[in-house]
């Protein structure tokens, strides 16, 4: 029902004062499911009432007993609106959800310490929308309210802000990969770990999961203490992925997992004997009777 319609009261003051400025576009909105039947009522040549087939409503029931002046106002507004609201955490940097194509939305939010911010902005053509909230962290418990207009129409809902809290954090790595003693070959040769499957755990409790990725880097080739000088082997680890492709660990990170879309949990990654970790041996300045050592940094993206 239109404000705008609702400009002169004949009985009675409702609401306190006979205009209303400021006003909502509307003053009630028909948004559940039971149908609504409302008949126009002509007395005079402008007064005109409303009647309509639902009980308890107290917006609509006080229209009841009011007569009021048109002016050529629409006094009803008919159509649909929609307006859903994806849930919101404290950490989030912006409020998503979907609505008619090319609605208008606005938005109030409570950041911590009570301010409160606004955000606007437009749905796509397909009803999705993203609001950037201006100001974070927001205020856990608090409760966020959206409003969707649309070809007259508005319609609002609310979500309450809840606690983002959690992390993505390993939850077992080997501690270390060995290769027992090797022939010095005449020939390139790979070698395999003396392990078998190689297994990380990734733990992803966070509040709104997301996809992640495990990159992999040595913090120096491998390296044996030859006659007190340092003899590396550069490019002899190598990862192998599932797919058989092979590349050399160096140290700039190399991705060797992606999660993909996840919805959170401990995830296992698995190499298989013939996967993961490998030493490719060529034949050269390779010394006999020495261990030759790296170290593996593992990291956590959180990115696809």
């Amino acid at each position: 029902i239109r404000a705008s319609a609702l400009n002169v009261w004949q009985k009675t003051q409702w609401p306190a004062s006979e205009n209303l400025t400021p006003a909502p576009s509307h003053i009630w909105n028909k948004s559940g499911s039971q149908p609504l039947e409302l008949t126009g009522i002509y007395s005079g040549e402008t007064n005109r009432g409303i009647t309509h087939n639902l009980a308890g409503d107290p917006v609509i029931s006080e229209l009841d007993a009011r007569n009021f002046n048109l002016e050529g106002n629409q006094l009803v507004a008919f159509g649909s609106i929609f307006l859903d609201v994806d849930p919101l955490f404290h950490n989030d940097t912006s409020l998503t959800g979907r609505s008619e194509a090319n609605a208008h939305l606005g938005a109030e939010v409570t950041v911590f310490g009570g301010a409160i911010q606004r955000a606007d902005g437009t749905a796509g053509a397909d009803g999705a929308y993203s609001l950037a909230i201006p100001d974070r962290p927001l205020a856990v418990d608090s409760v966020a309210s959206v409003q969707a207009r649309h070809k007259g129409l508005t319609m609002r809902q609310t979500a309450p802000v809840k606690d983002g809290s959690g992390t993505l954090a390993f939850e077992s790595v080997p501690d270390a990969v060995t290769f027992g003693s090797v022939p010095i070959p005449d020939h390139p040769v790979t070698i395999m770990r003396n392990e078998g499957p190689f297994t990380i755990a990734v733990k992803d409790d966070r509040a709104r999961p997301r996809a992640w990725r495990l990159d992999a880097a040595l913090a120096h080739p491998l390296i044996a203490v030859v006659n007190g000088k340092a003899s590396a082997m550069p490019n002899a680890i190598v990862f192998t992925g599932p797919d058989g492709a092979s590349s050399a660990l160096t140290d700039e990170p190399l991705t060797v997992y992606q999660s993909g879309e996840t919805a959170g949990g401990t995830v296992s990654i698995q190499w298989e004997a013939d996967q993961g970790i490998q030493i490719r041996l060529n034949p050269g300045a390779i010394y006999s009777d020495t261990s030759y050592k790296t170290a593996v940094a593992w990291t956590l993206v959180d990115a696809p």
